[in-house]
């Protein structure tokens, strides 16, 4: 054998014998390079009785390069971006430094040294699976213990295993002290006031506050997740068996709301019942945050956004009436498009429809009524001599109509005729149209026509007048098809200065407008393509068919068309919004008491005489005209830039569909939106 022969088997020897050594040391002190992958979801080395959880798949997709989002170029090309980068993002600089925060995320990782320079953090940590779990804690929401589990390159697995040696890091001359223990490694950082404890399970790294949630990541893996939150009711009723998108990289949400409440202190009394204003009023009596156990479901953001969530009650927290409307039967997804959502036109800003107990919503709506109100309503309903009182109507029309109404709302771009059409206030206003399905079409008709005829004989207990004062304000037209349309016509109905209403088989409708009830009768009875529906928009079928399949309450909601209704809107609603700004009490005290300083010396406020305060009053009405002239003209524009904007970012969204469904136990949400941001 030649020497050089020799050389060379000698220099096989020593690097086999160097690699076999290598390895040896590596899997023995680092980790195994063949060891195989955590074969589970994150979910199974979650306890569980955590209070919050959240999971993400595949978030590699979604962020690309790290820190932006992989949509970033179509997101920054729209209208909206281009808005709020130059209105409101300047803003959230100022207090947050949102921008200046991203760009010092960028830098840094720019100047990392090699061989860790131009590698993105989620190539190594967390872009497979991600998953942050934890408990609140009394104090705030900082305080709360947490930890966060995701899938790790070898990278990952490298930097996680080396923790062990501190000293080999020299992590104390970075100032970060490190306590080495038997699964796991518990450093102490510089200007953190707890100390961050970090283990590796197989390609699985975790790291967080919660030395307990750490341990038990390792000892739920040794009875395969046993007691786990994956493998829990709450998990597998919510989270697993959602619609889920073909990747099944939603976001995973569970929230103990009793526990994060308490955190936030927000009350159980929300919205309150006992409110003044009808709004909270109304919304209180149908529904408290304080009846909420829990909630949990999955979210999406692709092309827009996807949520199913349900939200687990505490039966013994909810009210009689509140168990009535929830226990109510709800509609089947396949009625809505074959007999409610196709009395819609196809370019509606609005549809909703709520199946639940009609009477129950009546009373609860009379109830939260303001006091003068409801004294008017019901002085009215005795004067026609045919109901006592408010609840005797409500309890009447109950048994009138079935648990199901419908509401339209669209632009009212309907030609105003000032010939023939009803006076009004000339105030902007959409067209709507409500639909009310009879229990007994004959005996609905008949007891209808008799309360038409009820408010014609006392048209002026109604307000109703006709053209001119002292002429009839109802009257009746029969339109294609043979629909009778009954109008009622009072100058106090905003925009339109009239109701409408018509039968069209077993419903009952109801409009603002004479011209929209015609428009709703040529949809429902035609349709494409003279007259399309919304059962005939792509979005609306596709939306549907994809969200729960019954449900109580569902709204569709077409951005782009009600921005037209918006708009109509916008002046008025910026004046308010100045206007309200001013406690005007407060102003015309000032002002009066300036005048009378220089008008009336020696007088007070408040005790003046009858013909010094007509006086003062001719000195007083024109300075506060004049303060709020001023305001109409140097903030009203300003204000109605800003609700521009706000239409503009709506319109960023194509459509949203939302189906509410209840039951005494559970209310659950399905919500889908689409933003092709195409604007």
């Amino acid at each position: 054998m030649s020497l050089k022969s020799r050389l060379f088997r000698i220099l096989m020897v020593v690097a086999l014998v160097v690699l076999f050594a290598g390895y040896f040391a590596f899997s023995t002190f680092v980790f195994s390079p063949t060891e195989s992958d955590f074969d589970a979801d994150l979910s199974t080395l979650v306890p569980r009785q955590v209070d919050f959880y959240v999971a993400k798949a595949d978030l590699r997709d979604d962020i690309k390069p790290f820190p932006k989002l992989a949509d970033w170029k179509r997101i920054e090309g729209t209208q909206a971006w281009a808005a709020y980068s130059k209105f409101e993002l300047p803003e959230l600089d100022r207090q947050y430094g949102v921008t200046q925060q991203m760009q010092r995320i960028t830098d840094e990782l720019a100047a990392l040294p090699w061989p860790v320079k131009g590698i993105d953090p989620l190539d190594v940590f967390g872009g497979r699976n991600l998953t942050v779990a934890g408990n609140f804690k009394p104090g705030e929401l900082r305080d709360a213990d947490w930890v966060v589990l995701g899938r790790a390159s070898w990278k990952g697995k490298l930097a996680a295993s080396l923790l062990r040696y501190p000293g080999l890091l020299k992590l104390n001359q970075q100032g970060i002290g490190a306590e080495v223990g038997e699964q796991h490694v518990s450093l102490t950082l510089p200007g953190y006031p707890r100390p961050i404890h970090v283990t590796r399970l197989r390609d699985v790294v975790a790291f967080g506050t919660s030395l307990d949630l750490i341990n038990k990541i390792h000892a739920l893996d040794a009875v395969r997740g046993q007691d786990s939150f994956g493998l829990g009711a709450t998990y597998a009723d919510n989270i697993q068996r959602a619609p889920r998108s073909p990747a099944r990289d939603d976001f995973e949400l569970y929230v103990d709301w009793r526990q994060l409440a308490e955190n936030l202190k927000v009350s159980g009394r929300f919205p309150d019942p006992d409110s003044q204003d009808f709004l909270p009023s109304f919304a209180g009596k149908l529904f408290q945050l304080g009846s909420v156990k829990s909630f949990a479901g999955v979210v999406g953001f692709r092309g827009g956004m996807q949520a199913d969530l349900r939200a687990e009650l505490s039966s013994e927290l909810i009210t009689s009436t509140q168990k009535r409307l929830y226990a109510g039967r709800g509609f089947e997804r396949a009625e809505v498009a074959q007999k409610y959502a196709n009395i819609a036109q196809d370019d509606a800003s609005f549809f909703g429809l709520i199946q639940s107990g009609l009477g129950d919503l009546l009373r609860e709506m009379f109830a939260s009524s303001e006091p003068a109100l409801r004294t008017n309503l019901e002085d009215l309903l005795r004067s026609t001599g045919e109901f006592p009182d408010a609840l005797s109507f409500i309890s009447e029309m109950d048994g009138l109509f079935k648990n199901r109404m419908a509401l339209v709302v669209r632009p009212n771009d309907y030609k105003y005729e000032t010939t023939r059409d009803p006076p009004n206030d000339g105030r902007p206003i959409a067209a709507w149209g409500m639909a009310f399905w009879m229990e007994d079409s004959a005996k609905g008709r008949v007891r209808i026509g008799q309360l038409h005829n009820l408010v014609n004989r006392n048209q002026g207990r109604f307000g109703i007048e006709g053209m001119k004062p002292g002429e009839s304000g109802v009257f009746t037209n029969v339109v294609g098809g043979g629909f009778e349309v009954w109008e009622f016509w009072n100058r106090f109905v905003p925009g339109t200065g009239h109701v409408a209403t018509v039968i069209v088989g077993d419903m009952y409708w109801v409009s603002n407008s004479f011209k929209m009830l015609d428009d709703m009768i040529k949809t429902y009875h035609a349709g494409a393509p003279d007259n399309p529906r919304l059962t005939d928009v792509p979005e609306f079928n596709v939306l549907l068919s994809s969200s729960l399949s019954s449900g109580n309450f569902i709204s569709w909601i077409n951005p782009r068309t009600l921005a037209t209704i918006r708009r109509q809107f916008a002046k008025r609603d910026a004046e308010d919004k100045v206007l309200s700004n001013i406690d005007w009490k407060v102003e015309r005290a000032r002002v009066e008491d300036r005048f009378i300083k220089e008008h009336f010396p020696g007088r007070r406020r408040g005790e003046l005489d009858e013909e010094t305060q007509k006086n003062l009053d001719l000195f007083v009405d024109p300075e506060l005209q004049a303060i709020e002239q001023r305001l109409r003209s140097e903030q009203v524009p300003a204000a109605m830039a800003e609700i521009e904007r706000t239409i503009l970012y709506s319109e960023t969204l194509k459509c949203v569909l939302s189906v509410l469904s209840l039951s005494p136990k559970t209310i659950t949400l399905s919500l889908r939106a689409l933003a092709p941001l195409d604007r």
